[in-house]
């Protein structure tokens, strides 16, 4: 794989677009690193595993294009169900300064 080509990535669940109503997961693979840029899930759907099962979809995509990292970055105000999701997916902090967050594959 040419190391500077892009490819979008996105998903999400029941009627959402993440386009249309922010609903849903938005990423993309460039060369071996993975980055996900935005995951929201609608309040009325929180804790019926949506995020849960669009992250792990973005992995096994992530592994299938032999991508080594999965980045999360500039997130700030994350609230305490945020961080549940990022440790119980394997996420670690490794700039504090910048709040980025990566998961090895």
């Amino acid at each position: 794989m040419n190391t500077s080509e892009c490819t979008n990535y996105t998903d999400s669940y029941l009627n959402h677009n993440v386009f249309n109503d922010g609903v849903g997961l938005y990423g993309e693979f460039i060369g071996e690193q993975a980055f996900l840029h935005r995951i929201f899930v609608a309040d009325e759907d929180t804790g019926k595993g949506y995020g849960l099962k669009m992250m792990r979809k973005f992995e096994a995509e992530a592994i299938n294009r032999s991508c080594t990292t999965i980045r999360l970055g500039a997130i700030s105000n994350l609230n305490a169900r945020d961080l549940t999701l990022l440790k119980k997916f394997g996420f670690n902090l490794i700039d504090k300064k910048n709040e980025i967050y990566e998961k090895k594959l």
